[in-house]
């Protein structure tokens, strides 16, 4: 057929630099304690080589800030977010760039991924049943409730945490009648 595709030639979103690519985004602990900071970790590589990598971060969709992170052996960054009150939520998210000036974003929405993590709030039910924590920003839980909402199958960011211990960012939620 005509238009086909483009095999082993280039299409319309050929890039001659993404940037760095990421692996392995984590923090710990997964559900801190009020004060105790949060590590977060990545792997993050690229063939021109890794510049500058910083987390960004955001507490109850206040104002962002930046923390460098440090390299170590591997490609492993670190940096680490400030401990915060109890049942705080925090936005972050990672960007490098190359030593060709290519940035980019992990999780790849920059601001508008949903890589979050609560600091205790005494919500948890550890050892009777597997707990499931859906974690949302403020104004992402107000917008799935709006009345011109609630019928709505869209998918609203979330990071889903499984017995305070595993962490899922990006994750979608929706409400179901």
């Amino acid at each position: 057929p005509e238009g086909s595709g483009t095999p082993g030639a280039r299409n319309s979103r050929a890039s001659p630099n993404l940037g760095p690519t990421f692996s392995g985004l984590r923090h710990q602990p997964v559900t801190p304690g009020p004060g105790e900071s949060v590590q977060v970790s990545t792997f993050i590589e690229d063939p021109d080589g890794v510049g500058e990598a910083t987390l960004r971060y955001s507490v109850e969709g206040g104002a962002w800030r930046e923390i460098g992170m440090r390299s170590s052996a591997g490609g492993l960054y670190q940096g680490t977010i400030p401990g915060q009150p109890a049942a705080r939520t925090v936005q972050f998210y990672v960007e490098a760039g190359d030593s060709v000036a290519a940035a980019a974003p992990w999780p790849a929405g920059g601001v508008d991924s949903r890589a979050l993590y609560r600091t205790r709030d005494g919500q948890a039910r550890l050892g009777e049943l597997h707990n499931i924590r859906i974690i949302m920003t403020g104004d992402d839980s107000s917008l799935l409730y709006r009345t011109t909402n609630v019928m709505s199958n869209d998918l609203v960011g979330a990071t889903v945490v499984y017995n305070e211990r595993e962490a899922f960012y990006d994750a979608g939620v929706r409400l179901r009648g």
